[in-house]
């Protein structure tokens, strides 16, 4: 009797034992599927060049993908790496593939340089950095290791240099402004007086510049600065700040913001009825991608101004609208048009990079290319290239950094963005007081082909 109920504890402790060895090697099969998950995601997030140096030429890139900032640096992003791969499969640059080493960043500063260190690591003769603090972080980076920077954005006092080795689509975010207020006076303003002008900028070195151009207007005679105002990011509500610019008596407000920053400023404009109050306002460039416009949504952003710098997604009579268009939708569920300029734009700074290691590569050959070839060829071996109609023909120089040099005020009738005057010269004034120290009586304008009357549309009202 008592041997067999030792004999029933046996089995039964055996039992369990065997249940509990049953669980550790579920609790197993699962640890490693965890570390083989984490080891995909780590592979995904670090840029892996595999070709052979003489079959490729290495580009790095920052994306933002994810963060505050992503609504307007998601476009960006995925314009960059469209072009890249649709270039790859019609063969490259002459048959040279470009491999592109890029990085989920965030545009976040720490995780910025080490995503360069990264992309120099692996060979990287052009480095495309989109976000204009970090872009000014990298700069003596770029000059120390002889790789030139490209960007989706514009100026700031600390990108300038001579010779420059950070190039931008834009002029200074100080001359955006500038501009801003000439597009005002130009075509929007009737009376006498000048206009008094109000801006609301987030807490970041672009922002701060693009005040620079607001105070200059006002100190060349050009307007009548009345204030600014200042929001984090991110941030929540900018009641105060509407209402404080409203009270000093602003006739048109910019507003510097970005993302859900900008997504917040409009809508509490639409709640307190700024424009009601008989103020215009006017974002600025690249503030209204269309990701942000969607969640704004067509009343509350209805009405709005900006000075855009491409052609519409929706343009498909334009060969390079037609071609983009066509790409982005076989990558893509959606056409360009889901996501506004900051596409456009991105594609078109691709075309450019494009366009310099092609010229640097036929300068110096591919066995010698490096990145100071490069950077001499953005700086002379892009003139008037032809974007087969998504922008004017771009054109860039040591003095002019930039490629684009003419801006289109654009009005949001029925949640888009509709161009309704001709393309304008975009002031280089604040960019060339931080580039030489001009006296800040000196205006420089530069020459552009004009597209006169191009499926504009009138605005809905002055302001």
């Amino acid at each position: 009797m008592k041997n067999n109920e030792k004999v029933r504890g046996i089995a039964k402790t055996n039992m369990e034992v065997g249940k509990l060895q049953k669980r550790w090697k579920k609790i197993e099969l699962g640890l490693v599927a965890v570390g083989l998950c984490l080891a995909l995601l780590l592979t995904a997030a670090i840029p892996v060049c595999e070709a052979e140096p003489d079959e490729q030429v290495v580009v790095g890139l920052s994306a933002g993908f994810t963060g505050p900032l992503a609504d307007t640096y998601l476009p960006v992003g995925t314009a960059l790496l469209d072009y890249f791969k649709y270039l790859n499969e019609r063969g490259g640059i002459n048959g040279t593939r470009l491999e592109v080493c890029w990085s989920e960043t965030q545009e976040l500063p720490g995780r910025t340089f080490t995503a360069y260190k990264r992309a120099q690591a692996a060979g990287a003769v052009l480095y495309l950095e989109n976000e204009g603090s970090c872009m000014a972080m990298l700069m003596p980076r770029f000059e120390k290791d002889e790789i030139p920077g490209l960007g989706v954005n514009a100026h700031m006092p600390t990108t300038f240099g001579k010779p420059p080795w950070v190039f931008m689509a834009l002029p200074s975010w100080g001359d955006m402004s500038y501009t801003s207020i000439e597009a005002i006076k130009k075509y929007l303003w009737a009376e006498a007086r000048l206009p008094r002008i109000g801006v609301i900028i987030m807490d970041v070195t672009p922002g701060w510049n693009y005040l620079d151009g607001v105070k200059a207007s006002d100190r060349l005679g050009g307007s009548e600065f009345v204030g600014y105002e200042v929001v984090p990011i991110p941030t929540i509500d900018t009641s105060v700040e509407w209402l404080r610019l409203a009270r000093k008596g602003a006739d048109w407000i910019l507003c510097q913001c970005y993302a859900s920053v900008m997504v917040t400023a409009v809508k509490d404009a639409h709640r307190l009825d700024i424009r009601g109050k008989g103020i215009g306002l006017l974002a600025a460039t690249l503030s209204l991608a269309g990701p942000t416009i969607r969640v704004i949504g067509e009343k509350a952003l209805e009405g709005w101004y900006s000075l855009e710098v491409c052609a519409r997604g929706t343009e498909i009579e334009l060969e390079g609208v037609r071609s983009m268009a066509e790409v982005c939708r076989r990558y893509h569920p959606y056409g360009p048009e889901y996501y506004g300029g900051a596409y456009v734009l991105a594609w078109v700074t691709a075309i450019v990079a494009a366009e310099a290691i092609r010229v640097a590569i036929e300068q110096v050959g591919l066995e010698n290319l490096t990145g100071k070839a490069v950077r001499r060829a953005l700086e002379t071996g892009i003139r008037d290239l032809d974007t087969g109609g998504l922008t004017l023909p771009l054109t860039m120089s040591g003095e002019y950094p930039c490629f684009i040099h003419a801006l289109q005020l654009a009005q949001a009738q029925n949640g888009v963005l509709v161009p309704i005057a001709d393309y304008m010269d975009a002031s280089y004034l604040i960019g060339r007081e931080f580039q030489e120290g001009v006296s800040n009586s000196t205006v420089h304008r530069v020459k552009m082909r004009s597209a006169k009357g191009a499926g504009l549309r009138r605005p809905i009202n002055r302001r």
